[in-house]
């Protein structure tokens, strides 16, 4: 009975240590747990520990074996190895492997920590040995190739860790849960996907007259508006709507006095990672940056507010503008904005469309059409059938998803 009660603390033992969590080891040893430091210095060296664990749980098999065996010839003649060996091997898989197997992987942390100064004496007493039983097996292992010697914690991969996010099932968390995930999948999105294109960035021409400037700026909702001469490629900078009005420089207002001004226009390179750029924005003290493509013509407008909103969710403004872009119908239908980005169309319709060169819904209907429709024609582009609504100035305007069947 003794044999076999220490064969199934090794078999325990052997099952909690290896099922713990390492994340949640190296979060209680930041908080000093006694029990977490000893177990992570164990299983720094796995070949040791598994030495003392299988080395323990062999020899006390073998050993109550031997004593099964004695017993058994003695009460039951000749026939007694065979009713030994049949009676052990089911006392050893239930109360020896199983039951306390189960156990520890139902409750690793409890059992492992138990168990961890018994392994810690453990490893000392029987270290000679050990250390001869892994040498012998480090020196096969390396004969296959395999390495050997400490080791690292496993680190986790983006996706593994939006796996383990994606766990937290407490609906009281789901807005922790998704800004989470955005935090975690915006190393992939650019200022790209979050800028607003040069055709819908609203700007002052100061070439334009006086009186027009003022107009542009009366009707405008944002306090910051960038200035051009000529062409909008020739972006000069920013200017403060509301510093000047509160100076009262409107009443003196000239093309000389906006460029005075003005912040000097902040040009950012295509492609750059949007959490690279908020900490760039964090660094130079900015709020808006214009970017532009390797031949420094001018794509977008990328605002700190944009980037903002890409993590944490949009605001009631935005989220209105894109409840505008998807009208759902009462067929079940959607009636979409084709300047739509895809990155917004995939979250908020649950879609999984792939574009290489095209931002917008406008952009993948051409690409998959090879050029601007000249009347509304329906199409399916990856899974999604499509009908086109609205073609003006170039571009598909209104397109209908029809629900998948």
């Amino acid at each position: 009975v003794f044999l076999i009660g220490l064969s199934s603390f090794f078999s325990g033992s052997e099952t909690a240590i290896m099922s713990l969590n390492h994340f949640r080891l190296n979060h209680l040893r930041r908080k000093e747990h006694k029990g977490a430091v000893r177990l992570l210095q164990l299983i720094e060296r796995p070949d040791r520990l598994l030495g003392v664990i299988l080395f323990g749980n062999t020899t006390t098999n073998i050993v109550a074996s031997s004593v099964a065996t004695a017993w058994a010839l003695h009460a039951f003649g000749d026939s007694g190895p065979l009713i030994a060996s049949l009676a052990l091997t089911f006392i050893i898989l239930v109360f020896a492997e199983m039951t306390p197997k189960t156990m520890a992987a139902l409750h690793p942390e409890t059992f492992a920590f138990r168990v961890s100064w018994v392994m810690t004496i453990l490893m000392k007493v029987f270290s000679p040995v050990v250390w001869f039983l892994s040498g012998i097996s480090n020196t096969l292992l390396r004969i296959c190739r395999v390495p050997v010697g400490k080791k690292e914690l496993p680190r986790l991969s983006r996706d593994e860790l939006r796996s383990i996010v994606m766990e937290i099932g407490d609906h009281e968390h789901i807005d922790y849960r998704t800004m989470l995930l955005r935090l975690i999948d915006s190393e992939s999105v650019t200022v790209d996907d979050v800028m607003v294109p040069k055709g819908e960035i609203e700007a002052i021409n100061i070439d334009d007259s006086v009186d027009e400037m003022i107009r542009t700026m009366q009707s405008t909702l944002f306090q910051n508006l960038p200035i051009f001469q000529g062409q909008l490629n020739h972006i000069i900078g920013v200017v403060n709507i509301r510093e000047l009005f509160q100076k009262d420089l409107i009443k003196d207002l000239t093309p000389e006095l906006m460029m005075k001004q003005a912040e000097p226009a902040y040009f950012i390179p295509e492609g750059t990672s949007i959490i690279r750029q908020a900490s760039q924005f964090r660094d130079m003290g900015r709020q808006i940056g214009f970017v532009v493509d390797e031949y420094g013509d001018l794509q977008g407008l990328v605002a700190l507010n944009d980037i903002v909103e890409e993590i944490v969710g949009e605001f009631s403004d935005s989220l209105a503008d894109t409840l505008k872009m998807i009208r759902h119908q009462d067929d079940g239908s959607v009636i979409l904005d084709a300047g739509i980005s895809i990155r917004i169309l995939n979250r908020e319709m649950g879609c999984e469309l792939e574009a290489e060169d095209s931002k917008t819904l406008n952009g993948l209907i051409v690409e998959a059409l090879d050029g601007v429709p000249e009347y509304p024609v329906c199409l399916c582009i990856q899974g999604m059938r499509l009908e086109i609504l609205a073609i003006a100035n170039h571009c598909v305007r209104e397109v209908k998803l029809y629900p998948d069947h």
